[in-house]
């Protein structure tokens, strides 16, 4: 592999007009020319650079770039149990998380005699799996690590587990999955929370979830009268 050294073009003009170019390492200047150098090139980059500004800031001060919320921030949250009543929850928002998301394309693969390898057939598009880890730290209020006079932060744990517990999807709110994947419902399929030693002030938990998305059925009186009609409408 050749040298990777940056170089440095610079011109300089001849009696006769012509520009001639000079080409040097940047290992070959020092001291001031150093200062020189790094000084013409921010103030060419800079203000080209799109400054990233954070969402909001941690308890602690620090820069939170995306955050992930799980129901709808000010509003009522509920589900229909599997007993028919209504069941409600709070939502929560996460400063410590991470996502991983994959997706797992329909495609079936036909073996045919007489050929090697497989036909394959695009069938669609899976869900999205998304898998959630993340941290619930207690909140520092002067005297302990919560808002209500406990060390370990219960109630926002508790939070969580109701959440996990709904039989329904969960309206989700994140830049990542959003923005990106366009995501806006998942369904929790399993979930882990695991005590760490020494950890007493806060919760790591693990949540594995396929995305997921409002199905509107649209049929009119004449159809809900056809039991014929509506037996199809409603794939049954």
């Amino acid at each position: 592999m050749g040298n990777l050294t940056p170089y440095i073009k610079s011109s300089v003009k001849t009696a006769g007009g012509k520009k001639t170019f000079k080409f040097f390492s940047t290992s070959a200047i020092t001291g001031v020319g150093v200062s020189l150098v790094k000084t013409q090139f921010l103030k060419k980059t800079l203000p080209n650079l799109v400054n990233d500004f954070p969402a909001h800031t941690s308890y602690l001060g620090t820069p939170v770039y995306d955050s992930l919320v799980l129901g709808e921030l000010n509003e009522t949250n509920t589900y229909i149990d599997i007993f028919g009543e209504g069941v409600e929850y709070a939502p929560i928002r996460f400063d410590e998380v991470l996502l991983d998301v994959s997706l797992m394309k329909n495609i079936v693969a036909t073996a045919v005699q007489g050929r090697n390898k497989t036909i394959k057939q695009y069938i669609s598009d899976g869900d999205y799996v998304i898998l959630i880890t993340g941290r619930i730290s207690g909140k520092w209020n002067g005297l302990t690590w919560s808002k209500n006079g406990q060390y370990y932060p219960e109630q926002e744990i508790q939070n969580l587990v109701n959440i996990c517990k709904a039989g329904y999807m969960i309206p989700v709110t994140s830049a990542f999955l959003n923005n990106i994947f366009g995501i806006e419902y998942i369904v929790i399929q399993d979930y882990r929370l695991a005590q760490s030693e020494g950890g007493r002030y806060s919760q790591t938990f693990e949540l594995n979830c396929l995305s997921d998305q409002d199905v509107i059925l649209e049929f009119t009186e004449e159809d809900v009268n056809n039991e014929e009609t509506l037996n199809y409408i409603l794939n049954v």
